[in-house]
């Protein structure tokens, strides 16, 4: 049974193989045909690919070439402007270099010129405090064209502050000329309202007032060339002045007039008619001749014996060791009467009773507690006696700075003198000079007896303070020993 079912399945299936064959050879024929347009149609595509690949590589290496053409170029012009660029680097730093040395020149010359215009600026200022203080000295200068000189002096000044150089320099030297020119002429005026007035040079000027003969003098040789009329001549004087002035007006070839060549107040000495016997008058003029410093030193003589005065009647009245009193105060002491004793110190009204007050006050204390109170008392009353001692000292010791320092003073105008008036005459220097130490000899004068009382004063305080310490230590340890 089985045999004949498996033949038909083999059958069966060689049928289905057979018929399945021929369906595979028309299947793969379809396919071959297929594959074969496919082929056709990839070869197509690959042709236009190739053309495609072809075209673009034309295009590619045509850029490439114009790339490169153009690369080409602008390295040519970079070239081109890298040799302009080095030719304008060269140039400009060329121009720079330039630019730097006529910097350098114009700072140079900017300094100079700077320079020149301060030392105008400083020459300027210099010219204009040289006028300044020559106007200032005009005051004091012979009276020779005094205000016109001012004037110009004033103008000149201004115009140096003000920047005109040139224009203060020819005022400030007309001026110079003009005062030169004074030195050299003679100035004679018969119509001056106050009289008939000579002047010759700078060193005369005299006139015959309607009082009598006047003539220029000098006020003081320390004190600067300060000039005054002067009316009070003696009869000599004022004949050589009658006589000076009187010739000027006539037509003598020869005139006498009386001349202080070095313009110091020797002339004015001379010249004055009051005679020096009067001691007064004498205290005055030496007063006078020490110049502004012996106001100061007037006020420190007089400060210093006022406070010695102050201080003598100071110790005579509260620095007082009177016997009575002791004695007086002893006795009730003794008694024990400490009330009617600390009535005796209240009365009595010293620096010795105030201080044994303090131990009679209260007489029930200790030993420790009364010392305190008498130590306290002692610091009390000490610097009441010793109240003006340390400026009594110091005015006795300012006085001779003080006319050390008018001496100084004096000195350097007596130098500023003779400079000015070119003089090296001995006896004018050494008259100057024992002038300028009148402020020394005052200052001496004052010192030693300032410091002679001080001393005084000094040596009473102590005897005083001596005294008051002994007896007060003695009540002390009378009283209050033991307890």
């Amino acid at each position: 049974m089985r045999k004949p079912l498996l033949a038909i399945l083999l059958l069966a299936l060689a049928a289905s193989a057979s018929a399945k064959g021929s369906d595979v050879s028309d299947s793969l024929a379809a396919r071959l045909e297929t594959l074969r347009a496919e082929t056709a149609a990839l070869r197509e595509l690959r042709r236009e690919k190739l053309d495609a690949l072809e075209r673009a590589e034309t295009r590619r290496w045509s850029e490439r070439y114009a790339a490169n053409a153009r690369r080409e170029e602008a390295a040519a012009k970079a070239r081109s402007l890298e040799g302009r660029y080095a030719k304008l680097s060269a140039d400009l730093g060329r121009l720079q270099t330039e630019l730097l040395d006529l910097r350098g020149a114009g700072e140079e010359l900017r300094e100079r010129a700077e320079s020149r215009k301060a030392a105008l600026e400083a020459f300027a200022v210099q010219a204009a405090t040289a006028a300044e203080k020559e106007l200032d000295a005009v005051a004091g200068d012979f009276p020779a064209g005094m205000e016109s000189r001012m004037l110009r002096l004033r103008r000149s000044a201004a115009a140096l502050r003000g920047g005109d150089l040139l224009g203060g320099l020819d005022l400030f030297f007309a001026d110079r000329l003009e005062r030169h020119a004074a030195t050299l002429t003679r100035e004679w005026n018969p119509r001056d309202e106050l009289g008939p007035t000579l002047r010759a040079g700078t060193v005369f000027l005299g006139r015959r007032a309607a009082a009598g003969p006047e003539a220029v003098t000098r006020t003081g040789a320390l004190r600067g060339k300060v000039f005054e009329w002067n009316s009070a001549l003696s009869p000599s004087y004022a004949a050589m002045v009658e006589e000076a002035v009187a010739g000027a007006g006539t037509s003598a070839a020869t005139l006498r007039i009386p001349v202080d060549l070095l313009q110091n107040k020797a002339m004015r000495n001379v010249a004055a008619s009051a005679e020096p016997g009067e001691a007064g008058a004498r205290l005055a003029a030496w007063f006078r001749s020490g110049g502004v410093v012996m106001y100061p030193l007037a006020f420190v003589a007089l400060l210093a014996l006022l406070l010695c005065l102050d201080r003598f009647v100071a110790f005579a009245r509260h620095g007082r060791v009177s016997r009575k009193f002791l004695r007086a105060f002893d006795e009730r002491v003794a008694a024990g009467d400490f009330e009617a004793a600390a009535a005796l110190c209240v009365r009595e009204n010293s620096c010795l009773s105030r201080v044994l007050l303090s131990l009679v006050r209260d007489p029930g204390k200790d030993y420790a507690s009364a010392e305190k109170l008498l130590n306290e008392a002692m610091m009390t009353e000490r610097p009441r006696l010793e109240k003006r001692m340390g400026l009594i000292a110091s005015l006795g010791s300012i006085a001779p700075l003080l006319g050390l320092l008018g001496t100084v003073t004096g000195i350097i105008a007596l130098f500023q003198t003779i400079t000015s008036a070119g003089t090296n005459d001995a006896r004018i220097l050494a008259g100057g000079i024992s002038e300028a130490l009148v402020t020394t000899e005052t200052g001496l004068i004052v010192a030693i007896p300032v410091m002679v009382l001080h001393g005084l004063l000094s040596e009473r305080l102590d005897r005083i303070a001596g005294a008051i310490s002994t007896r007060a230590s003695e009540l002390l340890n009378r009283l209050y020993m033991g307890r």
